[in-house]
């Protein structure tokens, strides 16, 4: 409004001005400092704007070119799963395309670890289009101080109810407790709700995992070495540039789009519920752009993030990653077909 020369004026005020007229509480400040991570703090509270980082990677065109959903995916509240009807109309909010195979991306932070990590899980939809697939980001959920084997059954909740095909964990490190929580069998006392044991079915590298015997087996364990690390990061760098890859818009634009509703507008929790897939993407950007990078004398690209939070980052890219296997994979498949049959004149 400002632009076009309308009467509009901006004000950007940190929080210590809320917090000096006993607007907000410092305790909230402390909860949100580490629930949003640094870039998303200095923005909201501090009223600092922050760029790409001059050594980032990724740019910002390059990701706010992909910011097209207008749609995305809410996952059943307890009381819907509870009430039948609720759940049978919630269930069909996302019809699944023909062809259309549904991943889920997880970076996992054990309860005990850095309080600044968070765990967090992207749900992407792979939708055919030609010999590839568009890659449909609708949902990004972050977890902080959950324990494991309550991750494990949140994993599988979601995986359930998005109607999912595969998922991919980082194995390395603390992934191998969740993987192993994931071969069990859970329950979710919320919603009176069984799963059964989640087992591995593929791996990058060689792994101490075998395929259940009974069991759904849908889980590929990565293991990100020097060049799974550097194909990661490139294939999400190819898919941002060749647009295959499909983000949430801002929340900003969303929330505009939204005028007219007047419940998005009275009711709180509705209002903060419609917009938290839009906001994670935000923050993904945002952690995106500000991680560094280094060409290692090997040729392999690194990412150096020190101490900033690259969470969501890391589960889009092993969604993506794993995209990108299964693409080439059905591509091979194809490519295999067509070559097997003769033609006769």
């Amino acid at each position: 409004m400002m632009i076009e020369g309308k009467p509009a004026t901006s004000i950007d005020i940190s929080y210590e001005c809320s917090l000096d007229h006993g607007l907000i509480t410092q305790e909230k400040i402390d909860e949100d400092r580490i629930a949003l991570g640094e870039f998303s703090f200095d923005m909201e509270y501090n009223a600092l704007f922050w760029g790409e980082n001059e050594n980032s990677f990724y740019k910002s065109s390059e990701l706010n070119d992909c910011r097209v959903l207008t749609k995305a995916y809410y996952p059943l509240t307890d009381d819907e799963y509870r009430s039948p009807d609720l759940k049978k109309k919630k269930m069909k909010q996302m019809p699944r395309k023909d062809g259309e195979i549904r991943i889920i991306g997880v970076d996992f932070a054990r309860m005990s670890s850095n309080k600044n990590d968070n765990s967090v899980f992207t749900l992407m939809r792979l939708l055919p289009n030609g010999d590839s697939y568009k890659r449909e980001v609708v949902y990004i959920e972050a977890w902080n101080g959950v324990k494991t084997e309550d991750q494990a059954t949140r994993i599988k909740r979601l995986y359930t109810e998005f109607e999912c095909d595969k998922l991919i964990i980082d194995g390395n490190g603390n992934g191998v407790a969740l993987i192993d929580e994931m071969q069990k069998s859970s329950y979710d006392a919320t919603i009176d709700e069984h799963y059964d044991a989640f087992g591995v079915y593929s791996s990058n590298v060689n792994t101490e995992f075998e395929p259940l015997k009974e069991g759904n087996n849908c889980i590929f364990v990565m293991k990100a070495y020097e060049k799974d690390n550097n194909n990661t990061i490139v294939y999400l760098k190819n898919a941002l540039l060749s647009k295959k890859i499909r983000l949430l818009i801002d929340e900003n634009v969303k929330e505009s789009e939204l005028k007219g509703d007047k419940k998005f507008h009275t009711d709180g929790e509705y209002h903060a519920n419609i917009l938290l897939p839009f906001v994670q993407t935000s923050q993904f950007i945002f952690e995106t752009l500000n991680l560094e990078y280094e060409n290692r004398p090997s040729g392999n690209i690194a990412i150096k993030n020190g101490s900033k939070r690259k969470d969501r980052f890391s589960s889009l890219a092993y969604a993506n990653y794993l995209a990108e296997l299964i693409e080439q994979e059905n591509y091979k498949k194809k490519r295999k077909k067509k070559s097997s049959f003769i033609f006769f004149t």
